[in-house]
């Protein structure tokens, strides 16, 4: 997970379809069930009007749930893996 600078002077709309803020949060997730990927066009802009939110969630210490709300930017795929570039969009955490 990396924070990177968008190229802009402010926070806008991109093409009237998503919010761009000046600084955004990358995950690059890599998943090695590769059955997931016909699934994956549906989640990422480009054939949809709207990004589908990709939750990844994780218990951590202390009965604690994270959960990090995310937008497919990108895929890339072998045989072997996914790998998935995610914009973060929000980040929760609940006690279990």
């Amino acid at each position: 997970m990396s924070q990177t600078d968008n190229p802009l002077t402010e926070p806008t709309t991109r093409g009237g379809v998503y919010f761009a803020e000046m600084k955004e949060w990358k995950i690059e997730a890599t998943i090695f069930d590769t059955t997931i990927s016909k699934h994956l066009s549906k989640a990422m802009l480009g054939p949809n009007k709207d990004f589908l939110d990709i939750i990844l969630a994780t218990n951590i210490e202390n009965n604690q749930k994270l959960s990090l709300v995310t937008n497919l930017k990108n895929s890339m795929q072998n045989a072997e893996k996914i790998i998935l570039y995610l914009t973060l969009k929000d980040a929760t955490m609940e006690s279990q």
